[in-house]
């Protein structure tokens, strides 16, 4: 996937740059791809027609840590209620 169609994807400024991205899953069944880009890391997965996307501003990720021999936790601050 091109730098400009990961932008339309998760809705990011032209200006924003993709370092890389990494075949990955999100818990034990969806598929998918991490990005890794100036100001966030972006997850998307699309399985049998239902799409997830996540975009987590690096400013909000307080602790990444190993799980496992392959995984990894993003653990980011907890959201005030609106």
């Amino acid at each position: 996937m091109t730098q400009t169609n990961v932008r339309e994807l998760f809705g990011l400024s032209e200006k924003e740059e993709i370092f890389c991205d990494f075949s990955c899953k999100e818990g034990s069944l969806k598929s998918g791809r991490l990005y890794l880009t100036t100001n966030y890391t972006c997850f998307f997965s699309s399985v049998m027609g239902f799409e997830k996307k996540i975009v987590v501003p690096w400013f909000e990720i307080v602790k990444l840590s190993k799980q496992g021999q392959t995984s990894i936790k993003i653990s980011t601050e907890p959201k005030e209620p609106d």
